[in-house]
């Protein structure tokens, strides 16, 4: 997973723009969530960002958009937090967060095509 700003992030859908009812949800949503942080990473770093968010801050739900697929199963998210205390914890942590294969390999995405592996 790698942090990102809307505007980063709105240049790499310069291709294909985002859907404008994403747009009006971003705007509804920042209306009752003072912070958001936006990543981009596979589906499967956002599942385990969740369960951080659940284990280690005890969010149960949490509001956010996926942008759509920038490749497969890859693309940005925007996660919406009602205090900045859990959007800063949250932030600082997201780029440690590995996802574990069965056969105890460890990988993040660093960008589309682009990644970091931690050694087994």
């Amino acid at each position: 997973m790698k942090l990102s700003t809307f505007s980063a992030m709105i240049k790499e859908y310069e291709i294909r723009p985002i859907d404008s009812d994403d747009l009006k949800e971003r705007e509804r949503l920042l209306a009752g969530h003072d912070h958001s942080v936006i990543f981009e990473g596979n589906i499967l770093e956002f599942e385990n960002a969740l369960d951080w968010l659940k284990n280690q801050l005890n969010i149960d739900k949490i509001d956010y958009i996926f942008y759509g697929k920038l490749g497969y199963d890859y693309g940005f998210f925007e996660l919406f937090f009602p205090n900045e205390t859990d959007a800063t914890k949250f932030e600082k942590i997201l780029p440690d967060i590995f996802t574990k294969f069965p056969n105890g390999s460890m990988m993040r995405s660093a960008g589309l095509d682009n990644f970091v592996y931690q050694p087994i």
